[in-house]
């Protein structure tokens, strides 16, 4: 028997190394099939969309905010794999009645790299998960300072959210050396564009990312800020932690040099 605490904090007990694991967490499901887990996985989300063509053939329980606990239920799975802020409350307890239910919290890169290890332990293949966790701490560590420059991130449209303070992209934005405007703010505030120009912003990146941002919406903000660099980046790289991680650092190398291009 294994017990182990999660990232929220709840025990979470195992009669041996899970083999029928459903998870819940589109990037941690590409986690798992990158540590070459993929014959234990039964269940994802239909938000898992990496890596293909292996996703399409997995049984779908739903989306990360409404879970099907009948489709569930018919995998029987030894282990399920939630995330505090992607999956709601009451899916996570719901299901914590019947199974055993890892729920991590991932606030900033530290809090990613602790979840690879943990379930490098659970599941067994502790060797690979460490091995992605050294390469990401190295390729952190490579990246150097950026020179201080002021981003907002905005991640919808309608309402304009943004990413504010204690959430994993306002900690990698600060670890490639960008200072976020709204730090100042909690989670993910509404904004609006006079409280962007307000902000005298260096750049104003629109994520692709849960909200579509592309092209055609730079022509939205030009004109309210007319002195702010807006840059479109991939969203996936700013918020999957787990395995994309490392290309994300390759994309985070070129995206510093296309800013220090003016």
């Amino acid at each position: 028997m294994h017990t182990s605490l999660d990232q929220t904090g709840y025990q979470v007990i195992l009669e041996e190394s899970p083999q029928r694991v459903v998870s819940l967490v589109p990037s941690q499901t590409e986690l798992l099939h990158h540590l070459g887990l993929d014959s234990r996985i039964l269940g994802i989300t239909k938000f898992c969309i990496h890596p293909k063509p292996w996703v399409n053939d997995i049984t779908k329980v739903g989306g990360t905010k409404n879970v099907k606990l009948d489709i569930i239920d018919q995998l029987n799975p030894d282990l399920i794999i939630a995330n505090k802020e992607e999956n709601t409350l009451e899916d996570v307890q719901a299901l914590r009645e019947k199974y055993p239910v890892w729920t991590s919290d991932i606030n900033s890169v530290p809090d990613a790299l602790n979840m690879v290890t943990q379930l490098g332990k659970i599941l067994a293949v502790e060797d690979d998960a460490l091995e992605l966790v050294k390469a990401v701490e190295v390729g952190f560590d490579s990246l150097g300072r950026f020179s201080d420059q002021r981003v907002a991130y905005l991640i919808w449209n309608e309402p304009k959210m943004a990413v504010g303070s204690g959430n994993y992209i306002h900690d990698v934005l600060e670890r490639i050396g960008l200072t976020n405007a709204l730090r100042y703010k909690p989670r993910y505030p509404e904004v609006n564009l006079q409280e962007l120009a307000d902000l005298q912003l260096d750049f104003l990146f629109l994520s692709s990312e849960p909200f579509p941002f592309s092209e055609k919406h730079i022509e939205d903000f030009r004109q309210a800020l007319p002195q702010t660099r807006i840059v479109l980046v991939d969203g996936e790289m700013f918020s999957w932690y787990g395995n994309r991680m490392v290309p994300a650092l390759c994309y985070f190398h070129e995206l510093r040099s296309q800013l220090s291009n003016v």
